[in-house]
């Protein structure tokens, strides 16, 4: 299977540089991520312990939904507020209170 590539565009919006591309699945490409692997992607990222694009997604998409939401006048605030709230551990609890821990019955 041959991997395509192609580019939908590019955005440098709330200071984040971005390009949105749809990847092929094929030997190399992206695959989506299990429900273990996205746990634990979201874990690492609300425990401080991957500050790589995993946590710049969810900065944004947060400050994209606070911005929706009306709870913020601009998607940078947005990004301010979802850092604070993983800083602070506050992001981590919420999370906590609404998935189980592994292996144990939702």
């Amino acid at each position: 299977m041959r991997q395509v590539t192609q580019t939908f565009g590019r955005s440098r919006y709330a200071g984040f540089r971005a390009t949105i591309k749809a990847v092929g699945t094929g030997p190399r490409g992206s695959r989506a991520l299990s429900f273990e692997e996205a746990r634990e992607a979201m874990r690492a990222v609300l425990e401080g312990e991957d500050r790589g694009p995993h946590r710049d997604c969810l900065l944004l998409g947060a400050a994209l939904a606070l911005e929706v939401a009306g709870q913020v006048a601009k998607p940078r605030e947005g990004i301010e507020r979802a850092a604070a709230a993983i800083e602070s551990g506050a992001a981590a609890r919420v999370l906590a209170a609404l998935v189980p821990p592994r292996g144990e019955p939702g």
